[in-house]
């Protein structure tokens, strides 16, 4: 798990099928000396293991990721330059214990990640 370690939520808030929430990246974390030395960059795979740690920390439910549905990195994150991200996940209840997901991160005023994930129930 990376909560709590490479970053930590500040702030959140549930409104029906929305959550909110405001992280703060850790910048000495180890996983930024190899990626990448000098110029630190929030790895893809960390931004995805966060959309199931929020949502699992903030929701009710506890969920696990099953499939993507699309994934895009649309600018990089530097935790030196900015180490907050804000976070919007919605959620919407299909059949059979199943949830899609759809989150956006917010960076330095820049949609920086879409994603859309089915998650099943845990």
């Amino acid at each position: 798990m990376l909560i709590e370690n490479f970053y930590h939520i500040t702030t959140s808030s549930q409104e029906g099928n929305l959550i909110r929430a405001t992280v703060k990246l850790n910048p000495a974390h180890a996983i930024f000396e190899g990626h990448f030395p000098g110029n630190p960059v929030v790895p893809g795979v960390c931004q995805i293991q966060m959309v199931e740690e929020v949502l699992n920390e903030l929701s009710p439910l506890k969920y696990e990721l099953k499939r993507t549905g699309y994934i895009k990195f649309l600018h990089l994150v530097n935790p030196i330059t900015d180490d907050t991200i804000s976070m919007e996940l919605k959620l919407e209840k299909l059949e059979d214990h199943l949830t899609q997901v759809t989150a956006s991160y917010h960076w330095n005023h820049l949609i920086v990640f879409k994603f859309k994930g089915y998650f099943n129930e845990r």
